[in-house]
């Protein structure tokens, strides 16, 4: 929800993106602050988004089985945010023009799968950035090319 929420924690003097990678996409925090933002900040937030399907990946794989049960609050959780994130993905990252939810009625089925199915909800194969976090995986400075627009 760091990605969802850049938009309304800087209205409230907050920035939660790391300073090293947004300066790597040229956004100021200063731009954010105003909600104008500078540079790459598309590219920032494909990169932020990139890694947190890695994220997503790496925690389905390691979630054994017998602990699916248990962890269904978590994987429900993990439903939601991963449809906020695919509509992100679809749009551009459009947090200063919009507040993305998940309505109702996209909720209720993933409830039903999570808990009266006792389903893992899926992830995407491949998404749009999962090339980029590949690209950047272990980079503590990112360098971005073609203002970060590969992948």
């Amino acid at each position: 929800n760091i990605l969802r929420d850049v938009a309304e924690d800087a209205a409230l003097g907050r920035i939660y993106l790391p300073r090293q990678e947004m300066a790597a996409f040229d956004v100021s925090g200063d731009s954010l602050l105003r909600h104008d933002p500078s540079g790459d900040f598309s590219g920032l937030m494909r990169f932020q988004s990139a890694r947190a399907w890695d994220l997503f990946h790496q925690a389905v794989s390691k979630l054994p089985s017998e602990d699916r049960h248990a962890l269904r609050p978590a994987e429900l959780m993990r439903a939601f945010y991963q449809k906020i994130l695919q509509r992100m993905d679809a749009e551009d990252y459009r947090v200063f023009d919009r507040r993305y939810r998940l309505p109702i009625w996209k909720k209720l089925p993933l409830v039903i799968q999570v808990y009266l199915l006792n389903q893992q909800p899926s992830l995407p194969a491949v998404t749009p950035v999962r090339n980029l976090s590949l690209r950047y995986r272990n980079h503590p400075n990112p360098t971005p090319g073609a203002g970060g627009r590969s992948g």
